[in-house]
């Protein structure tokens, strides 16, 4: 098998990481962290490329505030004052917002997944994490069931999610993934940029939307100088993904990451550091708890999901 899968200690937790033995291509994945995805090395013809930001060593993770690779459920980004009034009851989450008072990010980034499967199937490799909740949170009182699988094959990691009601009630659920990219040792200033969006969601002040306009920045626009904070409807397509291109001219390299039509919202940041650049696929707008844009409700026994993808050109 040219996949090799194998597990080893990262400090208190475990890292399983996969391996491709003939073209060095590799991701590694802590089930107790989230489900994170911690490490990823993509081939672009004779080059390995490391294309993931994410922390090095295991205090780093354990005090990480940049949400690095975390999977945002039951609502990405921002919910405004953490109050949100579903079904004639009014719910409010922890106010976690770095100094604003507002919920982010959901519930799940540092929970504990389980790894339910891994199998090397032919030229591809799969891990199954699994996490459940069962409505004891005040602010979300709704039985689910999360599994996210990452699937990596030549050249490509593709990472499915599915969420299931598991209680008797309906409930208002989102979904998105935080991770930050980089093209090797590359500055973020000496790359590109090109999305699939077609409206720019405004925010105020505290980062929720107060309405939206037209896209205007078509093609690879440089980053240098330029600082993210933003959110994007992504433009309708005939193709199976929308995809966001972060390129590097002189390299002649492209990132590439995709989100199939479960996800029309893309948010980009720039860190201050600008070592790296955060592209975030969500199912649904900030604030959607409250707004509606793109919020799913789950019937009890529904359940919806979507895929996204990542490869170099």
């Amino acid at each position: 098998m040219a996949y090799q899968i194998q597990s080893r200690p990262f400090d208190s937790l475990t890292e399983y990481v996969v391996t491709h033995s003939v073209t060095g291509e590799q991701l590694s994945v802590i089930p107790e962290r989230g489900g994170m995805l911690r490490q990823l090395l993509l081939r672009a013809g004779d080059r390995l490329v490391p294309v993931l930001a994410a922390p090095e060593t295991p205090q780093a993770l354990l005090t990480d505030p940049g949400y690095s690779s975390a999977f945002l459920f039951p609502f990405p980004s921002r919910i405004r004052s953490g109050t949100y009034t579903f079904d004639g009851q009014t719910y409010t989450f922890p106010h976690n917002d770095f100094g604003r008072p507002n919920a982010i990010h959901g519930l799940i980034a540092h929970e504990p997944f389980q790894l339910i499967e891994q199998s090397v199937n032919g030229d591809q490799a799969t891990l199954t994490l699994r996490y459940e909740a069962d409505g004891s949170h005040p602010a979300y009182p709704f039985p689910y069931a999360l599994e996210v699988q990452y699937q990596l094959s030549p050249g490509r990691l593709t990472i499915h999610f599915h969420v299931a009601n598991k209680g008797h009630v309906r409930f208002p659920a989102a979904f998105g993934w935080h991770p930050y990219f980089r093209l090797g040792e590359t500055s973020v200033d000496d790359l590109t940029l090109e999305l699939p969006a077609a409206e720019t969601i405004e925010l105020d002040d505290s980062l929720l939307p107060v309405g939206v306009r037209p896209f205007e920045e078509r093609g690879q626009q440089t980053l240098r100088g330029r600082s993210f904070d933003n959110i994007f409807r992504t433009a309708a397509t005939d193709e199976p993904l929308s995809v966001s291109k972060l390129s590097s001219p002189e390299e002649q390299l492209t990132l590439c990451v995709g989100q199939d039509e479960a996800f029309p919202f893309v948010v980009v940041y720039t860190p201050d550091h600008r070592r790296n650049i955060a592209i975030e696929p969500l199912t649904a707008n900030v604030d959607s708890f409250n707004n509606g844009d793109g919020l799913t409700i789950l019937e009890p026994g529904g359940s919806f999901g979507g895929r996204m993808e990542v490869w170099l050109t």
